[in-house]
Order: C-alpha cells, then sequence, then structure tokens
C-alpha cells in the first residue's frame, strides 16, 4: 500500500497563505511598515512645510529688499539735503517709512539741521542786512522739535541706544531754545539718569542746571523780545553837504 502525503487545506477566503520561515523585520522596517496607514496624511504635513519654509524666504527677502530701499531713499534725501539745506526730502522719507530705522533717522538728521538753522538766524547776524530774524529761528526751531518729538514717543523697540539718547538730547536743547524751561530740564534729566556716561550726560547735566537758574531764564526773555533799533550815533553831529552850486 502506498503512502501519500495530506493534502494541505486551502486557506479561509479572505486570508493570506502563512509563509513559513519569514525573515524578521528590521527596527527600521517595522517602523515603515507602521506608518503606511499615515502615508497620506505625511504627505500632506511635508507639503504644508514646504510651502511655509518658501513663504518664509519670501518674506525675509522682501523685508530686507525694503530695508534696502529704505537706505538708498534715505542716503539721496541726504545729498539733497547738503546741496539745498533744507529737510523736506527728510521728512519725506519719515512719512513713508514712519516704522522703519530709516525714517526714524531721517527725523533726527531733520531735527538736527532745523535746529542748527533756527539757531543760526537767531545767533549770527553776519552777513544778513536784516539782522537778527529771531521770529523765523524760533520757526524753524520749532519744526526741529516736532520731528525729534516723535523719535522719543516712537516704541523702544524701533530705536537704537544711540538714536534714544541723541533724539532725547535734541529734543531738550530745542525744547530750551524755544524757552521751555521745564520741558527742557525734564528730558535732560532723563539722559542724566539714565546714561550719564554717554557722551550726551555731562552736556546734559549743564543742560539741567542752565533750565535750573533764574538767571539764565530771564536772560533768554530779554534776548527772546530783543528788538534791534539803532540809536543816534555817539560823538559831535556829522556836517552837511555844503552847497557848491552854480548861483
Amino acid at each position: 500500500m502506498v503512502e501519500t502525503s495530506p493534502t494541505p487545506k486551502p486557506a479561509p477566503a479572505g486570508r493570506l497563505p502563512v509563509i513559513e520561515n519569514q525573515p524578521e523585520l528590521s527596527g527600521v522596517e517595522k517602523w515603515i511598515e507602521s506608518l503606511r496607514p499615515y502615508g497620506s496624511m505625511i504627505a500632506l504635513v511635508c507639503a504644508l512645510v514646504f510651502f511655509i519654509f518658501v513663504a518664509v524666504t519670501w518674506l525675509v527677502k522682501s523685508r530686507q529688499s525694503e530695508s534696502e530701499a529704505q537706505w538708498m531713499q534715505l542716503n539721496r534725501s541726504l545729498a539733497e539735503t547738503e546741496l539745498t539745506g533744507k529737510t523736506d526730502s527728510l521728512l519725506d522719507v519719515a512719512d513713508e517709512y514712519p516704522e522703519g530705522k530709516a525714517g526714524l533717522w531721517a527725523l533726527q538728521i531733520a531735527g538736527d539741521v532745523d535746529l542748527r538753522n533756527g539757531l543760526g538766524l537767531m545767533t549770527n547776524p553776519n552777513g544778513r542786512p536784516e539782522g537778527f530774524q529771531i521770529e523765523e529761528g524760533l520757526k524753524q526751531v520749532e519744526k526741529a522739535r516736532r520731528a525729534l518729538q516723535k523719535i522719543v514717543d516712537a516704541p523702544a523697540a524701533q530705536k537704537s541706544v544711540m538714536l534714544q539718547q541723541r533724539s532725547t538730547f535734541s529734543l531738550a536743547y530745542a525744547l530750551e531754545s524755544l524757552g521751555e524751561f521745564s520741558e527742557a530740564k525734564k528730558y535732560y534729566q532723563v539722559i542724566v539718569d539714565t546714561a550719564p556716561d554717554s557722551p550726551f550726560g555731562p552736556p546734559a547735566a549743564r543742560g539741567v542746571e542752565r533750565a535750573s537758574d533764574p538767571e539764565f531764564v530771564a536772560l533768554f526773555e530779554k534776548f527772546k523780545n530783543w528788538e534791534d533799533k539803532l540809536g543816534p550815533a555817539p560823538g559831535p553831529a556829522i556836517p552837511g553837504v555844503p552847497d557848491i552850486s552854480f548861483p
């Protein structure tokens, strides 16, 4: 009698036959196999990350280009101010970039120029036939004060330490030049309290002393109301022109 091997039983419907002696998967392969059900979600996340990366890169480059444009425009305005002595182009830069560092520096330079021009009109009559121009000078100083006040009032995050100190000192000096001594003393004192060792510390301390001196305040009021009037010349009167006409 011939022995025959038993016929293998068919696998139940819907199930694959078990293959014996299948090599065991490595740790990495098991991890990959566990991720297969989430393949579509992983692909979506990767696409989203790539999109965010592209958007951030574009935003950084866009801001860099905008920053370069601000400084280039500021340089052009500086050249124009050097030629004309007027600060209109600098104030235009400040209006166009009110939150940019270039815009704040444009205000600082415009304030310094207008302050210098105003004090020149008030204190240096040489070369001007009309003499002192106190009223016009005060207008220039007031224009400088408005520009400098914008810098001081701007958020600290938009300003460097140097710009903060410089604008505060310049504002105090402009206020002193306008005769607003109590306000000037307040801003001078800010420099003395926060940055006594800075280049602005010693002159700010002297500013506090001037603004606290009643005699200095009285002298300023006298100068502010000064009227340049020509009185009679000292000495004997100049004789009149002799009559040399023909009879």
